[in-house]
């Protein structure tokens, strides 16, 4: 599953401008796929910000304020948009330059081609 997983963001590299990594991750924020544009750095991406993330995407859904589906952050070097996939999060690096409205518009391919996973980490949780 790793392998079509990288098959599958690789591409968007070179679709996305500013786009540097894609890392999937629990809701606890263990990386379970890093798929990256080059050997760079993404420390900017500490799973505590992956946590922090799914704890108010579950803490908005109980408010009665509806499903949390994406949240960007902004810093002065780095933009981060981490997608809610339950139990998954998937963390989009990039730079200052990232064309945010571009990768939403492919959120929802993208969550079709993470349903196996999704399946496959809540059948974990599960047990």
């Amino acid at each position: 599953m790793a392998v079509s997983l990288q098959a599958y963001f690789q591409p968007l590299f070179s679709r996305i401008p500013g786009l540097k990594a894609v890392l999937i991750s629990d809701r606890d924020g263990v990386t379970l796929q890093k798929v990256t544009a080059t050997e760079g750095d993404t420390s900017a991406v500490e799973p505590l910000v992956v946590v922090t993330f799914a704890v108010a995407a579950e803490q908005i859904f109980k408010c009665g304020m509806g499903r949390m589906h994406t949240s960007a952050i902004y810093t002065d070097t780095t933009i981060l948009l981490l997608l809610s996939c339950p139990p998954l999060v998937v963390t989009f690096v990039g730079s200052p330059s990232l064309n945010l409205g571009l990768l939403q518009q492919l959120v929802p391919s993208m969550k079709v081609a993470l349903e196996p996973l999704c399946a496959a980490v809540e059948q974990e949780i599960n047990l």
